[in-house]
C-alpha cells in the first residue's frame, strides 16, 4: 500500500498507480519478474507525472528489491540511490532507513560485509538518535547476523546482546520476536563455537518467549533448528528428531515447500 497525498480518489490516473503496483507484486508472486518490472516502471511514470513523492520512494526501492533478486546488483544499487535521493529531499526518515537496509542486503549477498556492516552501522545511529527502539533493535539483529558471516562471532554475539537489552524496551510481538531472535542468534554462535551444552538452553530460552506465539511461526521454526542442531551434537538423537518434527510442522502448515524440504532431509541425516 502506498501513502497518497492531495490525490482525487476519483482520479483514474491515482487508481491507476495503485492497481499496477499491487499488479507488479501479483506478477512477481506468479514468477513472472519482467512483467511485475513493467506494472512497477508505469507505476513509477504515474506517480512522477502527479509528483507522488513519498510513492515514488518506496516504487523505486521496490524496483531494487527486483534488480536485486534478478541478480543485477548494480541496478538494482542505482535505484536504491534514487530512492535515498527523494527521502534525504523530503527528510523522509523511515525511507532513508529502508534505503539503508536494502543497501547492507545488497552488499550482504556480494559479500562485502565492510560496506554492509557500515550502511547498518549508520542506520542504527539514525535510528537510535531519533528514539526509534524497534528500527534500532531490527537494525541491530541485522548487524548480528552479518558480523557472524564475516567470521566474526565475538562481535556477532556482542550485537545480538545489544539486540536483546534493547528488545526489553518494546511492546507486544514487536518484543518478543525480537528477544527471541536475539537469544537464537546467540545460541546459533555457540553451536558455532562447538559449544552445544551452551547453545542448549539459550535456543530453549528463545524458544520460550514465543512458545504461545502461534502467529510467530517462522521464529519458532529457526529456534527448533537450533534447538535439533545442539542435541545431535549431543549425541541426543530421539530429541533433535523431536525438534526437526516440530519445525516439519511449522513449515508445512505454512507451505513453505523449499523450508519444509529442509527439514525432511534434516531428518533423514540425523
Amino acid at each position: 500500500a502506498y501513502e497518497i497525498r492531495n490525490c482525487d480518489w476519483s482520479s483514474d490516473v491515482c487508481s491507476s498507480d495503485l492497481t499496477l503496483t499491487d499488479l507488479a507484486f501479483i506478477r512477481l508472486n506468479q514468477g513472472q519478474p519482467q512483467r511485475a518490472l513493467e506494472a512497477l516502471n508505469q507505476a513509477l511514470a504515474i506517480q512522477r507525472q502527479l509528483q507522488l513523492r513519498p510513492s515514488e520512494i518506496k516504487t523505486l526501492n521496490s524496483i531494487g528489491d527486483l534488480y536485486q533478486s534478478l541478480g543485477a546488483a548494480d541496478t538494482a544499487h542505482l535505484f536504491y540511490q534514487q530512492a535515498r535521493s527523494i527521502a534525504d529531499e523530503l527528510g523522509d526518515y523511515s525511507s532513508g532507513w529502508t534505503h539503508l537496509s536494502s543497501i547492507a542486503g545488497l552488499e550482504r549477498k556480494r559479500q562485502r560485509f565492510p560496506q554492509a556492516l557500515a550502511a547498518l552501522e549508520q542506520a542504527f545511529q539514525s535510528s537510535s538518535t531519533r528514539g526509534n527502539c524497534f528500527v534500532a533493535t531490527t537494525t541491530s539483529l541485522q548487524l548480528a547476523r552479518i558480523w557472524l558471516e564475516a567470521g566474526e562471532p565475538g562481535k556477532a554475539s556482542k550485537e545480538a546482546e545489544r539486540a536483546e537489552a534493547m528488545a526489553n524496551q518494546l511492546v507486544g510481538d514487536y518484543k518478543l520476536i525480537s528477544q527471541a531472535n536475539a537469544i537464537n542468534i546467540q545460541a546459533g554462535i555457540l553451536l558455532g563455537q562447538n559449544k552445544p551444552a551452551q547453545a542448549l538452553p539459550r535456543a530453549r530460552r528463545a524458544l520460550g518467549v514465543v512458545a504461545n506465539q502461534t502467529e510467530l511461526p517462522e521464529a519458532r521454526a529457526r529456534i527448533f533448528s537450533n534447538i535439533a542442531a545442539a542435541h545431535t551434537a549431543l549425541g541426543q538423537r530421539p530429541q533433535a528428531l523431536a525438534a526437526l518434527r516440530e519445525q516439519l510442522a511449522i513449515y508445512t502448515s505454512m507451505n513453505l515447500d523449499p523450508e519444509r524440504a529442509q527439514s525432511l532431509l534434516a531428518i533423514a541425516k540425523v
